[in-house]
């Protein structure tokens, strides 16, 4: 197959793809992001209008009275949350037929739920951290995806389920949220029970059930009753880590659950990373009748901490903790030696986008009284304004560097090493944050004691920020703007808030600092979107085409022989040991196949190919590759698509009898009644028909 990147054919495409549903197809990624936004904005205001008698000092004091048994309670229902998650993967495995020990299954599984749970969103997701894993142990594309398939839709199924259930008992709670009466919402949970009955009783013992275009495999009606306990549980124990942080008395446990429940429900189809904002705002709106909204929101913030950000940091000191020798050689750290290596940068991604957002949230939130009263005494104003504006603008660095940590990049590492050090020093010197310090201070010891692994060269300001990567920065810029206005709502505005400079003005910091952020964000979204595309690529030279024939020689792969057409590019390994054939089309590069040459030479030319590819900003494709290469396609940041199928055939074995063969008997009769002929041709035989 060839990839032409010529202008006719371009015009070609443009042409067949004029009109707003092809507009929408291929901008779906862009208004995709743009929904989400606006969808964030949407529950914000809902949260802003919901808390409007809540005051900012309310919510810290709730903070503070938490008890520390509540706390430890929290800490211990989400461990059996992560427990429970971990079966989903078995589950994944033993439907798709695959074993593997439960050690690694169970570390892949909390790795990808901590970071699914904290970032939400495609290039740092769970679907990531199992194909970097699960590659890694031997899995074939295809059964990643399954695996991938099996614990979404399963996660799915039983939150209907256990949903549907509690809203059978405790519809009343939710009724007024959704604006429909108790009995028709309990009508809709029997419809919907009903259809999922319905569906596992017409599928039996694992048959398929068609819907449209889509056809899908059930499991078994005990693989689907396990996973359906196992759903419950997670569900039951996350539910109970907020419920031990609210206040006695709030709700009953079971109505909790089913508020709980349609909370994450919505959250989840909002397609919000992390179900950010929409999840509180449901959560305020339903419990904000039977219990104080500024408990709720210092619940929430603790829930958010216990059940999101500890498990990372969990994840990250055992992933890590290999990396530091002293454990290297224990039996259990055998599977995180296989696999940690592949999840580590994902983790420390995920690290930077929490640090991120702490730092933009700190510059618009105020500095406790006393620890402000400290720094009037030792700090000059200027320091910590300066330090103030200049943390905020650090925070915004992060969400760059964080996308070049995932990918590897040694100068991602360099920076964010860089970025956390000065930050770390100047949360010190704006407000004495010890907390904040200290998640820094974590940060850059995770960075050191994983430098290994950071090895790939690349010019971090070449890298261009994807759709997802600029809504994250939009999600950060938008809920910074719902605290500000949260924190300092009683403040009246003027235009004279922009000049005040004096260690109580905190809602003028905030703005400056508010002010920044948005200001870089635009500046890097801009930059992004209108980095222009270079000119076409030229087919490979004479010179080139004989060293890729050279290559193709040694190698037993016929179809790199493709590479004779003359009609594609052809980029070399470093070494000169192998290559890549690839054409150009819009803004992608496709890359036809794997690369030819030896095994230990494909990493370092994939990843060439993809910088050249982005610093000429395209994207990167490889088209029809094989399994041998998934894991190093997987450790570039590249995600698997099924396309199609390979088959392989023993033609001294193969033949046409048989019931199940009779269209393609047909096919070759009609060949020949058509004068075509079929032969096998011995290699020597194949110099002569080049000359016929």
């Amino acid at each position: 197959m060839a990839f032409s990147s010529s202008h006719e054919i371009e015009a070609q495409d443009q042409q067949a793809d004029s009109g707003w549903r092809s507009f929408l197809r291929r901008n779906q990624r862009y208004l995709s992001a743009v929904g989400t936004l606006l969808i964030i904005a949407l529950f914000g205001a809902a949260i802003f209008h919901l808390t409007a008698e809540v005051h900012y000092d309310e919510v810290v004091s709730a903070l503070a009275d938490t008890s520390w048994k509540s706390v430890a309670a929290a800490i211990l229902f989400t461990g059996l949350s992560f427990l429970a998650l971990t079966f989903y993967d078995v589950a994944a495995l033993d439907y798709i037929k695959r074993k593997l020990p439960y050690a690694d299954v169970a570390l892949t599984a909390a790795c990808a739920y901590a970071v699914g749970n904290t970032a939400g969103f495609g290039p740092l997701s769970g679907g990531a951290i199992r194909y970097r894993s699960y590659s890694r142990l031997g899995l074939q594309p295809e059964e990643i995806a399954r695996v991938v398939a099996f614990v979404t839709l399963a996660f799915g199924l039983g939150l209907a389920t256990v949903t549907c259930l509690s809203l059978l008992t405790v519809g009343e709670y939710v009724a007024p949220l959704t604006g429909l009466e108790p009995f028709w919402l309990r009508m809709i949970a029997i419809v919907v029970l009903g259809g999922l009955l319905t569906t596992f009783i017409l599928a039996g013992e694992g048959r398929e059930v068609s819907i449209a275009r889509f056809s899908l495999r059930l499991p078994d009606s005990r693989t689907a009753s396990r996973q359906f306990l196992v759903t419950a549980l997670d569900l039951a124990a996350s539910a109970s880590v907020l419920y031990v942080l609210l206040p006695s008395g709030t709700i009953g446990w079971p109505a909790f659950l089913a508020v709980y429940s349609f909370a994450v429900g919505i959250g989840v189809l909002s397609h919000v990373p992390a179900g950010l904002g929409v999840f509180e705002a449901v959560m305020i709106a339903t419990l904000g009748r039977t219990a104080d909204v500024d408990t709720i929101l210092g619940a929430l913030v603790l829930y958010r901490l216990i059940y999101h950000v500890l498990p990372l940091l969990i994840a990250i000191v055992v992933i890590i903790g290999v990396e530091v020798r002293q454990f290297a050689g224990h039996p259990a750290a055998s599977s995180v030696r296989r696999i940690g290596g592949r999840m580590a940068p994902l983790l420390l991604a995920t690290l930077a986008l929490v640090l991120a957002i702490m730092l933009v949230l700190s510059s618009v939130t105020p500095t406790p009284g006393e620890n402000l009263a400290f720094l009037e005494s030792y700090v000059p104003l200027p320091l910590v304004e300066g330090a103030h504006f200049l943390a905020s603008l650090l925070g915004l660095a992060l969400v760059i560097v964080a996308r070049g940590l995932a990918l590897r990049l040694d100068g991602a590492w360099w920076a964010s090493v860089v970025i956390a050090a000065a930050a770390l020093l100047l949360s010190l010197l704006k407000a004495v944050a010890l907390a904040e310090a200290g998640m820094l201070a974590f940060f850059v010891v995770g960075l050191l004691a994983s430098r290994r692994l950071f090895i790939r060269p690349a010019s971090l300001f070449g890298q261009a920020l994807t759709p997802p990567w600029l809504m994250a920065i939009g999600v950060i810029c938008l809920g910074a703007f719902v605290v500000l206005l949260f924190v300092y709502r009683d403040i009246e505005y003027s235009h004279e808030l922009w000049w005040q400079f004096e260690f109580s003005a905190e809602a003028p910091r905030g703005l400056r600092a508010f002010l920044g952020v948005t200001i870089g964000a635009s500046t890097i979204a801009i930059w992004s979107l209108m980095r222009p595309a270079t000119t076409t690529v030229e087919p490979a030279s004479e010179e080139a085409l004989e060293r890729a024939i050279a290559i193709v020689d040694a190698q037993d792969m016929s179809d790199a022989n493709l590479v004779r057409m003359g009609d594609k590019s052809v980029m070399f390994s470093p070494d000169g040991s192998a290559f890549i054939m690839y054409g150009r089309r819009a803004r992608s590069w496709i890359a036809l196949f794997d690369p030819v040459g030896p095994l230990e030479a494909w990493p370092d030319l994939i990843w060439q190919f993809m910088e050249t590819a982005r610093a000429n900003g395209c994207r990167a494709v490889f088209y029809q590759v094989s399994p041998l290469g998934l894991a190093y396609y997987a450790d570039a940041g590249l995600r698997a698509f099924r396309l199609g199928e390979l088959a392989e055939v023993d033609l001294t074995r193969f033949e046409l009898k048989g019931g199940k063969w009779a269209n393609l008997r047909q096919q070759v009769s009609r060949g020949q009644r058509d004068g075509l002929e079929f032969a096998i041709v011995e290699p020597g035989a194949v110099p002569r028909l080049k000359r016929r």
